[in-house]
């Protein structure tokens, strides 16, 4: 089974495109469209990477990089059309990829994560 990844996406069309992307590429993929169905969604403990965007509609990404950063939880991906929160992802130490992009460097930079996870999992007590 694939690694266990949470897409946060408000665009339904682009939420599809990295489900299905990820899935073909042996993911096993969630998408939510804001911030307190991603909480609900963690709540369960399972997920070991989330692709977030940070330009929510209804609220900021940030303040859910912000309760993740502070967790020994999932690793996160940060993205966004905006180049100026680039240094919202900087500040919190994850990987940003700027909107557009081709779905081949998303899965590039979700492999890197995965083994990030996996590393802090063998770390863990």
């Amino acid at each position: 089974m694939g690694a266990r990844v949470l897409v946060v996406e408000d665009d339904a069309t682009l939420q599809r495109a990295f489900v299905d992307f990820l899935g073909d590429e042996g993911y096993v993929c969630r998408a939510v469209g804001n911030v307190a169905d991603a909480r609900a969604a963690l709540a369960a403990g399972d997920t070991e990477v989330v692709i977030l965007d940070l330009a929510l509609d209804r609220e900021s990404g940030e303040t859910l990089l912000k309760l993740l950063s502070s967790s020994t939880g999932p690793v996160v991906i940060a993205m966004s059309a905006s180049p100026s929160l680039r240094t919202i992802a900087e500040r919190y130490g994850v990987a940003f990829v700027p909107k557009p992009f081709s779905l081949s460097l998303l899965e590039e930079v979700l492999r890197g994560a995965v083994r990030q996870s996996a590393s802090r999992t063998r770390a863990a007590p």
